[in-house]
């Protein structure tokens, strides 16, 4: 299924999508605010759809932001090394625990205060490539550029700043309609771990007893 807000559409505009295990939705937006929203169903018919909207609109760029179960977060030490040293250490730490996707991530998160100060650093990936693949696939296919893959739960840290947080420890709550309730827990604005939990359809039972206090790793 595809489906949008009727319009008169500028594909001119800057544009994101929105990849959830049901669903990717394509935002364009400009002038402050979102302009036109395309759905596309996570399944043949929906694949279909998005290849002629790729073929139909103009060749600007696509942000993809990923928001699926299938993301994983580990919290490591590394010795404090620069350049291609420090390089093939974290590719030997992605390619150990990330396996067989290439969608991975290294978010540094300070030094250690004390003995030799490590290096702390998040790494994350998408462990399932297949949610992400076909859509890029297409992409490709068009000539269409990616402007870059990312991790909503770890692009939501800009939010942060925006609606003016204070305190150091934060959980941000929110609800998305194609992926689910996405909890994620910040410390000092840095992401520590984020949980995605599907929700039966909205409005059919209560949403506060699905909420579960997640752990606060060090």
């Amino acid at each position: 299924m595809m489906s949008s807000r009727p319009s008169s559409i500028d594909y001119g505009r800057r544009r994101a999508a929105c990849v959830a295990p049901e669903a990717v939705t394509v935002y364009h937006w400009g002038g402050g605010g979102i302009t036109d929203t395309f759905i596309f169903d996570a399944d043949d018919a929906g694949l279909a759809l998005f290849d002629r909207y790729l073929c139909e609109s103009d060749k600007s760029p696509l942000y993809m932001l990923v928001d699926v179960v299938e993301e994983e977060y580990r919290h490591e030490t590394i010795p404090h090394l620069y350049g291609a040293d420090r390089r093939a250490v974290l590719e030997r730490k992605l390619a150990w625990f990330f396996r067989g996707t290439p969608y991975s991530h290294v978010l540094p998160e300070g030094r250690e205060a004390e003995g030799r100060r490590d290096d702390k650093v998040l790494l994350s990936a998408i462990t399932n490539p297949e949610l992400v693949q076909p859509w890029t696939r297409l992409c490709v296919q068009q000539k269409v550029p990616v402007a870059g893959i990312y991790s909503l739960a770890i692009v939501s840290t800009a939010l942060l700043d925006r609606i003016n947080v204070k305190s150091p420890n934060v959980l941000m709550v929110s609800m998305q309609t194609h992926s689910g309730l996405r909890q994620s827990y910040f410390r000092d604005r840095v992401i520590k771990i984020s949980r995605l939990a599907k929700m039966p359809r909205l409005g059919t039972v209560p949403f506060a007893g699905r909420i579960q206090v997640i752990g606060t790793p060090a």
